[in-house]
C-alpha cells in the first residue's frame, strides 16, 4: 500500500501501479505547443469516464487516496 511509500514525489502512474491496476499515459499536443498527459486505466467491459481536474492541479487528485477512498479507483 502508498503507507509505506514515500508518496511525495509520485507520479499519477506510479499511484495507480502501487493500488495493481494497469495505466496507460498518452502525450497530447496541444496547438499551442503545450505537452498534457492523460491517463487512462483500462476496465474492459466498463465505459469511459473522463476526469478533469482543476487549475493548477494534476490527475493524482483522483488517485491519491487509498482505493476505496479515491474517485479514480471507485470509478474502474
Amino acid at each position: 500500500t502508498l503507507r509505506s511509500l514515500d508518496e511525495r514525489n509520485f507520479t499519477p502512474e506510479q499511484f495507480i501501479e502501487a493500488m495493481d491496476i494497469p495505466v496507460v499515459t498518452y502525450n497530447v499536443a496541444t496547438e499551442d505547443g503545450f505537452v498534457l498527459q492523460l491517463q487512462r486505466m483500462p476496465n474492459r467491459g466498463s465505459p469511459a469516464i473522463y476526469l478533469q481536474h482543476g487549475l493548477l492541479d494534476s490527475s493524482c487528485t483522483w488517485v491519491m487516496n487509498q482505493r476505496s477512498q479515491s474517485l479514480g479507483f471507485a470509478l474502474y
